[in-house]
């Protein structure tokens, strides 16, 4: 017992007297170069960068070398601390096993250009990365960060504006990032961009496939985790082919893809998957609201093969030639579908091109689904214009889903209203074609609450309208909201 005591405070006195050594380092103070201030520092040490611009040599391709560090910023405001590689290089790369200790964080990587990871490649290593901007960099694969056989965790950051062949924000090949909280938005896939011909570079693996994931590529059995994150305004294009998964494509691999927004991304071209786009292994995509995406076919959700598992999403205002909601093709083996609402897609909620069709259960599907639990009544959301998707009071997708549960990706948020009721006193007759189209056309107070006055209920308020209110108070046609 005593020598097992020994041991025991020894081990203290040791941990204790590294906490004591661990040091800060001061770049531009003890250290030229960022790079220099990771050469001197040991396990443990804080490397801290003054606000201002780094560039040139030994500022950009920053190499941590393995070491258990944190790099940040000393104020800690990413935008007053800058990595600017001039377009010569990326900003760090990391590739000697670096793990969750060696920590990046609160600066801003910018003008990157390198054969994979534009801002950051990760290769063989996980580092976390937090709190940083990467912004206007460009690749062949990650325009923002590269990611090969490494699961780095990749938090709270803006990934903003970073162009690629593919993975226009992150491109990630055999690995597993942890993704969340972040804003990955406005990148770009486009397959003319690069050549990809001549890099043999070991973390350069596989060919990127050409414009294909605008804002996240997953790819060869990369099984992301993507939660909390907004994913929005990004493009995949590709000149003959098309993009493919503006907002997210996953090939051949199964991300969990959860509580995100993804949100206005566009697959240019004859497009496949505006918002996602998965073939292969099948992703989960729980509680995500999926809306206002483009692409020829799946605005939404494109699959092919496999059919991912979708619990509890709100698709709406997606829009495809075919499918604007969710599009199968070759689906052999059925998806299943649960809790969802599907509202207001252009041109049908769910279609499959071939293939077995989803097993889709209790849900809201504008124009109906026949199997269990399935229902067809305008979800009544509080302010689709703000991207406000909960639910209100009197929705019919409170309380309808399986036990009781509501269907979507959010609960109540908002009072109870009467579609079609456009001035408030709580009948329908024509006052409210009235107050409408003094409101559309005069200038006239806006109907209370606003959603009130989407009579037909496809998320838009204009003189469809007006002329729906007409054809039910005097021409016996369908009650509002349906």
């Amino acid at each position: 017992m005593r020598y097992l005591t020994i041991i025991f405070c020894s081990v203290l006195v040791l941990f204790y007297f590294h906490q004591a050594e661990a040091g800060i380092i001061h770049v531009p103070g003890d250290a030229s170069t960022i790079q220099a201030g990771i050469d001197s520092a040991t396990m443990g040490d804080t490397v801290l960068l003054a606000d201002g611009t780094f560039a040139g040599p030994g500022n950009r391709d920053i190499d941590f070398r393995g070491k258990a560090i944190i790099v940040q910023s000393e104020s800690g405001n990413p935008d007053a601390c800058i990595i600017d590689c001039q377009g010569a290089g990326r900003g760090f790369y990391l590739h000697s096993g670096e793990g969750l200790e060696s920590v990046l964080r609160k600066v801003t990587i910018t003008n990157g250009s390198a054969g994979r990871g534009g801002g950051i490649v990760c290769f063989e290593s996980s580092p976390t990365i937090s709190y940083c901007t990467i912004v206007g960099n460009s690749a062949e694969g990650g325009g923002g960060i590269f990611c090969s056989q490494s699961s780095p965790t990749i938090s709270n950051c803006t990934i903003i504006n970073n162009t690629s062949v593919g993975g226009g924000g992150i491109a990630c090949s055999l690995s597993s990032p942890h993704i969340t909280s972040c804003a990955i938005m406005s990148n770009t896939a486009e397959w003319w961009l690069f050549n990809d011909g001549n890099n043999t570079a070991p973390e350069y693996g596989r060919q990127i496939p050409y414009g294909s994931g605008g804002g996240i590529l997953c790819m060869d059995s990369s099984n992301a985790t993507i939660f909390d994150c907004i994913i929005a305004n990004n493009l995949a294009e590709a000149m003959m082919t098309g993009g493919v998964g503006a907002g997210i494509c996953c090939g051949n691999s199964a991300p969990t893809i959860a509580n995100c927004t993804i949100e206005s991304n566009r697959a240019g071209g004859p497009g496949f998957g505006g918002g996602i786009a998965c073939s292969g292994n099948p992703p989960i995509i729980m509680y995500c609201t999926i809306a206002n995406n483009a692409g020829r076919s799946g605005g939404g959700i494109a699959c092919y093969q496999n059919f991912p598992m979708i619990a509890n999403c709100t698709i709406t205002r997606n829009i495809a030639y075919q499918g604007g909601g969710i599009y199968c093709y070759d689906c052999d083996i059925a998806g299943d579908i649960t809790h969802c609402i599907l509202w207001a897609d252009s041109t049908e909620e769910i279609y499959v091109y071939s293939g077995a069709p989803p097993n889709v259960t209790y849900c809201d599907v504008k124009g109906g689904w026949p199997d269990i639990g399935n229902i067809d009544c305008c979800p009544m959301f509080c302010d689709p214009y703000s991207g406000n998707y909960h639910l209100a009071e009197n929705s019919c997708c409170v309380g309808a889903g399986q036990g009781g549960v509501d269907i979507g990706a959010f609960g109540i948020g908002c009072l109870a209203y009467i579609c079609g009721d456009a001035n408030g006193d709580g009948v329908i007759n024509s006052a409210d074609v009235v107050y409408l189209i003094n409101y559309l056309f005069k200038g006239g107070p806006a109907p209370d609450p606003l959603w009130s006055g989407d009579v037909n209920c496809d998320e838009i308020i204009n003189s469809a309208d007006v002329a729906y209110l007409i054809d039910y108070l005097f021409k016996g046609g369908p009650p509002p909201g349906y």
